[in-house]
């Protein structure tokens, strides 16, 4: 069935109250439940196969991208839809041999619109979190102290933890600072995107120990964002395990990098209630103007009639190959 319209569903009202609702993931499109929302979007009422990647993340370093930020280590088939941002992203697919690449933005421009009262003395904060293939150690106990230092300035504080990062440990750490805990981003909840949403139009203010796609989100979404001053970073030299490449580690950690944040967002790093709201730059790297329409999401993700014919005989041919080899 069609998601219900969420205008006025009192359960966005208040971080609190956000729904939460797991589901088996099985494919590119259903991690954070944006199969759910794009299904909505085009009017589909049943849940179908993806022939797509849809990229999830937001880089923010067009100028420095690498094909592997958009797909990974491991090269796509060629012919395979793949949904990227903007016009630079594009080209890099195109020069690197694929052949259906389609521009459409960031997933959260296809969550249903949901209305709530935006509260501008509450502050979430967005810590650094793991990967999904690969946990890593998120405590940054200078960052939860600094924090703490900021409970007289806000009416609620919340610390936004991915739901992998969910550990005892970390939650002990942020209890005993008074600070409220709010469980992020879920890849296998499908209201993830929908509450991302939520969040961002109550809070007031956004801070982060390190740059992600949640501080693009909330730049798009009209918070008043700012970096932490002691910018959190960790050692990604842990990529190299899933089949990331030595080069592809520096680049990372470089993008990553306090240097590489203060040329680019100089503006970030500022105190928090100084912070302004950038939903200009938020937009361009969510590629919000290249969102598209019901029908040509629909030919993107390769749910229409043809595509689906299509994938389906494929899967069978490399099916029969298999049993004859």
């Amino acid at each position: 069935m069609l998601i219900k319209n969420l205008k006025n569903d009192n359960s966005f009202y208040h971080p609190d109250l956000h729904p939460r609702e797991k589901f088996v993931t099985r494919q590119n499109l259903d991690r954070f439940g944006f199969s759910f929302d794009l299904r909505n979007y085009c009017g589909i009422k049943q849940r179908r196969r993806s022939f797509c990647q849809w990229i999830h993340g937001v880089p923010w370093w067009d100028e420095d991208l690498d094909i592997s930020d958009l797909i990974g280590p491991f090269a796509y088939k060629n012919n395979l839809n793949i949904v990227v941002a903007n016009e630079i992203q594009k080209s890099l697919c195109n020069a690197h041999g694929y052949k259906n690449v389609f521009i459409g933005g960031a997933p959260i421009l296809y969550t249903p619109n949901i209305e709530v009262n935006r509260n501008p003395d509450v502050l979430v904060a967005f810590i650094a979190h793991s990967a999904e293939q690969e946990g890593k150690n998120v405590i940054d106990t200078r960052y939860l102290d600094f924090l703490e230092s900021q409970l007289n300035d806000f009416e609620e504080v919340y610390v936004s933890v991915f739901s992998l990062d969910l550990s005892p440990n970390l939650l002990n750490e942020i209890h005993k600072r008074n600070l409220k805990i709010y469980q992020g981003a879920d890849p296998t909840d499908r209201y993830s995107l929908q509450r991302t949403q939520a969040l961002l139009k109550y809070a007031g203010y956004v801070s982060a120990n390190c740059m992600g796609g949640s501080t693009v989100y909330a730049m798009q979404h009209g918070c008043r964002v700012s970096l932490f001053d002691d910018i959190f970073e960790s050692d990604q030299s842990r990529l190299l395990k899933s089949g990331w490449s030595s080069n592809d580690v520096r680049r990372i950690e470089y993008v990553h990098s306090k240097n590489y944040l203060l040329k680019k967002f100089p503006y970030l790093f500022v105190p928090i209630k100084k912070s302004k709201k950038n939903i200009k730059i938020g937009n361009e790297i969510c590629g919000s103007k290249f969102k598209m329409s019901p029908y040509q999401a629909q030919v993107a993700a390769g749910w229409n009639l043809s595509n689906q014919l299509e994938g389906y005989y494929l899967g069978l041919k490399n099916n029969l190959k298999k049993l004859i080899n």
